[in-house]
């Protein structure tokens, strides 16, 4: 094995954990930012509709 492919191959072998940390942390990220809106629009929609529950005079 020559140099060159010596240093490729460890330089794989080093990075390569980084990088799946990098993406998994991207992923998590990018799905508890999904998560967050989704949720603060579920409250909304909910305040929303209590205001007009309790606005209503038919009770």
């Amino acid at each position: 094995m020559t140099t060159k492919q010596l240093f490729i191959r460890s330089s794989l072998t080093i990075a390569l954990p980084f990088v799946l940390v990098w993406a998994f942390a991207e992923e998590l990220l990018h799905n508890l930012r999904s998560a967050f809106r989704l949720a603060w629009l579920e409250v909304r929609a909910n305040v929303e509709a209590y205001r007009r529950e309790m606005g209503r005079d038919d009770y």
